[in-house]
């Protein structure tokens, strides 16, 4: 059972206080890798009838749906290191996760301040996407929509692509079914995505790849590549490039010709926006080349894409016209103190609980650990002052 209550802005909510917002059953289970892993759990859940069928409402003024997400914070201090990407990211004209902020109590025990957030799925008000049934494998139908990631692979739900990043021979890149899920989609929807993004690939690394008509950009939209770029290098973001990695394709168009490959919606910051050991203590370093991981390859496209001029001044126009409004350093840094405002007598309700301000979350961060909320909210503005001077 789970029930929300929200009295409107600017109106405390009490735990007595009738559930408002939504008072029905759900079913709940956890989510996530490393996140996982620490002692604040995060969860995904679907809103449920009494007899568990799955039932679609909207929740704090997000469109309708069934699935939902509870993002734990405890690895991020601040609060703010998905939700400035992610506001940035809807901003420049893309769809982006929505989410609130909630106090979470379950069981009659606090546990936090969590993000509730939209689940990334096919949707007319999230991935906006034509719906791809089992029976569409020929022509027109078979060609969308499609949305695969990049990010942790078996056997059983991926496959591998053809080529190796520029510079790391031998690097294996798998790439994931995401929907159709690995266990509904068919043969025939398996081979038109493989050999699209395969298409797409032997254009990139062929001689004419930058030829407008036969080269890469016949394949994917390149203003969604170039924002997904700027966002995670902003953000400094490793995993945006290796893991967690969206890309969705529609539908072809009647006539046959193609509906490009977007990149996006971006995804999981928590390791984002803060100085790291390995190469980047100091807000500098590139993350696009840094691609082989641990357990995750990633695919080095932009290597490729940086050779090409066009691109490259694309991306240099759209980051300075950028740097003018979304990404001055005023505007992210009122975006971080707002975030603050909000959360500042719930925070201390936060630590209260997981007693972890002042000690390491797991992340090998360079600074000992901020010891007040006021010091991490400080540090993360200053992390963004230098990452932007240093990115322009």
């Amino acid at each position: 059972d789970m029930g929300i209550i929200y009295n409107g802005v600017g109106n405390r909510n009490h735990l007595v206080d009738p559930y408002n917002e939504y008072n029905g059953k759900i079913g709940i289970e956890y989510r996530g890798n490393y996140s996982l892993s620490l002692p604040q759990k995060p969860y995904n859940f679907e809103l449920q009838d009494n007899a568990g069928v799955a039932i679609d409402s909207s929740i704090l003024g997000m469109p309708a749906e069934s699935d939902w997400l509870l993002l734990a914070n405890y690895n991020d201090k601040s609060f703010a290191r998905n939700a400035l990407p992610f506001n940035l990211f809807d901003s420049m004209g893309h769809y982006s996760v929505r989410s609130h902020f909630v106090d979470v109590v379950m069981n009659g025990e606090y546990q936090g301040i969590y993000m509730l957030a939209e689940k990334i799925k096919r949707d007319s008000n999230r991935v906006d996407i034509s719906k791809l049934e089992q029976l569409e494998i020929v022509g027109q139908d078979v060609t969308g929509g499609y949305i695969i990631k990049i990010d942790y692979w078996d056997n059983s739900n991926s496959w591998q692509s053809n080529f190796s990043p520029i510079g790391f021979p031998g690097l294996d890149v798998h790439f994931v079914y995401y929907y159709p899920k690995p266990e509904t989609i068919v043969l025939q929807q398996q081979t038109y995505i493989q050999n699209f993004m395969n298409e797409f690939e032997t254009a990139l690394y062929s001689p004419n790849f930058a030829n407008t008509a036969v080269g890469y950009r016949k394949f994917i939209h390149t203003e969604s590549f170039i924002d997904y770029f700027i966002v995670n290098e902003v953000s400094r973001n490793g995993d945006g490039f290796k893991k967690s990695r969206f890309l969705y394709k529609d539908k072809d168009h009647a006539d046959g010709s193609y509906r490009k490959l977007h990149e996006g919606p971006v995804w999981d910051f928590d390791w984002a926006l803060k100085d790291m050991w390995g190469g980047s203590e100091d807000g500098s370093q590139w993350m696009y080349n840094n691609l082989n991981g641990q357990d995750v390859n990633a695919p080095g496209w932009y290597i490729r894409l940086l050779e090409d001029t066009l691109f490259t001044n694309e991306l240099r126009c759209r980051y300075d016209d950028l740097r003018r409004t979304i990404l001055s350093e005023s505007y992210m840094h009122q975006k971080v103190d707002s975030i603050a405002s909000l959360l500042n007598e719930s925070q201390e309700w936060h630590y209260l609980v997981w007693g972890h301000m002042g000690a390491s979350t797991g992340t090998p961060e360079v600074q000992a650990p901020s010891q007040t909320y006021a010091e991490e909210v400080q540090r993360l503005k200053d992390w963004l002052t230098r990452r932007i001077t240093w990115l322009d």
